[in-house]
């Protein structure tokens, strides 16, 4: 007896199941690169607005350059 060849539909399922396993996995993963890259932004502009108050006491006008 020969082995049977798996039929075309069965391989199209099998492929579109881990298709969108992966894609649900990435998804997960993205979600948490957002929210790692929105508090690095958040520190970053806190950051910025210490600053622009420390230069905004140092001679009394904003956005002064040296």
């Amino acid at each position: 007896m020969t082995p049977r060849s798996p039929h075309p539909r069965n391989v199209l399922m099998i492929g579109l199941a881990l298709a969108a396993t992966l894609m649900l996995g990435a998804c997960n993963t993205m979600r948490g690169v957002g929210k790692d890259t929105e508090a690095v932004g958040d520190k970053i502009q806190d950051e910025a607005e210490q600053h622009m108050d420390d230069d905004k006491k140092d001679d009394g006008r904003e956005g002064a350059f040296l």
